[in-house]
């Protein structure tokens, strides 16, 4: 009886000829910190909270490469500085770059300082009046900058139908009511320019709501107008 043995001869450093590597289990999270709004020299930072630090197998280190705003890579140096506001991609390479499963890659944010407030309100009730044929609609619960006006905008298919400010005053005093709506379906959205208060920011708006102007539940057939003939 003969026996074949097989052998493979594999270079040296090749991650099979040593201990199993940890590519699966290392954790990677990436931790920021704001960058000053109107900085002359942007001072936003990630560091990589890498565990653990050193791979099991360690061909090459760790290579971490950002791409955004700026670009940069470092080895083995998990804090990246000087970074601005933004939106950048990552790529590590931990330990072996001839493994893919060793390339982690994500995305994390530099959030600028001087963030905007929300804007946002609620529709507390809308009604329509037969005998005016004029609707309505109640606004309440408004957010945002403190001290800072409103503008409201409904819409039409796209188009702007009705406008007007919202003072900040009638805005604390817990609800605002937009007359002169006629039957139909709109979409209502209110802005605040913050500028005024925050330096960083400029026109904010929420999100558009929608807003179904109709008749009463029994209708308008009821409601009749009364001619006086002479």
């Amino acid at each position: 009886m003969t026996t074949v043995v097989s052998v493979s001869v594999l270079p040296l450093g090749d991650p099979s000829c040593g201990p199993l590597n940890n590519c699966a289990t290392v954790v990677i999270t990436p931790v920021t910190t704001m960058a000053t709004c109107g900085a002359a020299v942007p001072d936003g930072t990630v560091t990589f909270d890498i565990i653990p630090a050193v791979p099991v197998v360690n061909l090459i280190g760790v290579k971490i490469e950002i791409d955004g705003p700026v670009q940069a890579t470092q080895f083995n140096n998990f804090k990246f500085t000087g970074l601005p506001a933004g939106s950048y991609n990552y790529i590590v390479t931990y330990g072996d770059d001839t493994n893919p499963a060793c390339i982690k890659t994500g995305l994390f944010t530099i959030d600028p300082t001087g963030i905007p407030d929300l804007v946002n309100f609620n529709i507390t009730s809308s009604t329509y009046d037969c005998l005016t044929s004029s609707g309505s609609v109640v606004l309440s619960g408004f957010t945002g900058s403190a001290n800072t006006d409103y503008t409201f905008m409904i819409f039409d298919n796209g188009n702007v139908v009705l406008n007007g400010p919202i003072t900040k005053d009638q805005a604390a005093s817990g609800s605002f009511t937009i007359t002169g709506l006629a039957l139909g379906s709109y979409q209502i959205q209110l802005s605040q320019n913050q500028s005024s208060v925050n330096g960083c920011v400029g026109s904010v708006t929420s999100v558009f709501y929608d807003l179904a102007m109709a008749e009463p539940a029994g209708g308008c057939g009821l409601f009749c107008t009364k001619r006086i003939y002479a």
